[in-house]
């Protein structure tokens, strides 16, 4: 999924996509990224690899790939 980090807080971020759907990530544990990592992902457009979360609602964000650099 590709959109547009609106925002991060821990190992949790909110993506809004160019359709305007919103969704709730929350990053592996098993991700090469950090939590601490993702505070530089913030108003940047990402593609992110997830699968469904069982039980919670949200995604579980497995990789992120920043696509562009922050918007001004």
């Amino acid at each position: 999924m590709e959109g547009t980090v609106l925002l991060v807080q821990e190992g949790r971020f909110m993506l809004v996509t160019e359709h305007g759907d919103s969704r709730l990530f929350i990053l592996s544990w098993r991700a090469a990224s950090e939590p601490q990592q993702l505070s530089e992902i913030n108003r940047r457009k990402v593609r992110v690899t997830y699968t469904k979360a069982h039980d919670i609602i949200g995604h579980v964000a497995h990789s992120v790939q920043v696509l562009e650099e922050a918007e001004t």
